[in-house]
């Protein structure tokens, strides 16, 4: 290697060992550039996955929270059909089956839109059935198999799925601020 000093302005050659000096000074500044970038990577990747991670979970429970109140109209549906077969159900039938119909139709959006969202965050079918049962089956459970239980049902999913339907970007504020509806905190 070359340089001109600056006073006798005659090129000299290089000392093997300033060679050696700044060979490995530049190898240094590699290892030092190829460590940032990697860090800089890694850095980039954790935080991809840590958002990731946050909208998938917000999502998952807005889809949870959909099929719940589809899987609540269902049985509400189905209390209603069998209390329409009885010699004496609680209202005409005329006026059951067309709140069947309503509530069935109602149960398909919300149904909808539950695996839409679920399909986002990559619930499979598999997956959203054996959520759809499990929740079935905590409704039946405050059902007890009554229909004058009906009030609780009600009281519990009637606002809150009315509400969830009407003003989803507040529910899914709600959701990423950590309001999930559980025994720490109940929703509208």
């Amino acid at each position: 290697m070359y340089c001109i000093t600056p006073a006798a302005g005659q090129e000299t050659r290089l000392s093997g060992a300033g060679n050696a000096d700044r060979a490995d000074r530049e190898n240094h500044m590699k290892r030092h550039d190829l460590i940032l970038t990697l860090t800089f990577v890694l850095v980039w990747m954790i935080q991809t996955s840590v958002v990731h991670a946050v909208e998938t979970s917000w999502e998952n429970e807005l889809s949870s929270e959909y099929q719940e109140c589809s899987v609540y109209y269902v049985v509400v549906v189905s209390f209603m059909q069998a209390e329409a077969k009885k010699p004496q159900p609680f209202a005409p039938t005329e006026q059951i089956n067309a709140k069947v119909a309503q509530y069935m139709e109602t149960a398909n959006k919300y149904g909808k839109v539950a695996l839409e969202v679920g399909e986002k965050v990559g619930l499979t079918n598999d997956a959203f059935a054996t959520r759809q049962s499990m929740l079935t089956q905590k409704i039946l459970q405050l059902f007890k198999g009554n229909f004058s239980n009906m009030g609780v049902l009600a009281s519990r999913y009637e606002d809150f799925c009315r509400k969830l339907w009407n003003e989803p970007n507040l529910r899914m504020q709600e959701i990423q601020s950590g309001h999930v509806c559980d025994a720490n905190y109940k929703c509208w």
